[in-house]
């Protein structure tokens, strides 16, 4: 279970900031946020001001842990990241006879 936990943080947090770091230079325009329950959802548009104005709707959810406000979905265009994440990982697993072993594997190799 720690060594899933290990890889799992690990390959979230690259998959995550790798996801970010293709928005550069973009203005990010807020438009509004929403109490969820206990979380926060708030909605945004990233202009690329170099492609015809290209406007991408991004709902940021985010979560009060620890004093600290952290980010714990994105939804781009209307597909959240952690459900795709979830799809890709049951579809590895049925795909390899439920090896968690094989798919914590996998996650390491990704992370080196």
């Amino acid at each position: 279970k720690e060594r899933y936990i290990n890889a799992f943080k690990e390959y979230f947090v690259n998959s995550y900031s790798n996801k970010l770091n293709q928005y550069s230079g973009e203005k990010v325009k807020i438009s509004g946020s929403s109490e969820a329950g206990k979380y926060i959802i708030v909605e945004s548009n990233v202009i690329k001001e170099d492609i015809d104005n290209l406007q991408i709707n991004i709902s940021w959810r985010i979560i009060k842990k620890d004093n600290q406000f952290k980010i714990i979905d994105l939804n781009i265009e209307g597909i959240s990241l952690v459900i795709a994440q979830r799809e890709e990982f049951q579809s590895f697993l049925l795909n390899n006879d439920f090896n968690l072993d094989l798919l914590i594997s996998k996650l390491e190799k990704i992370n080196n």
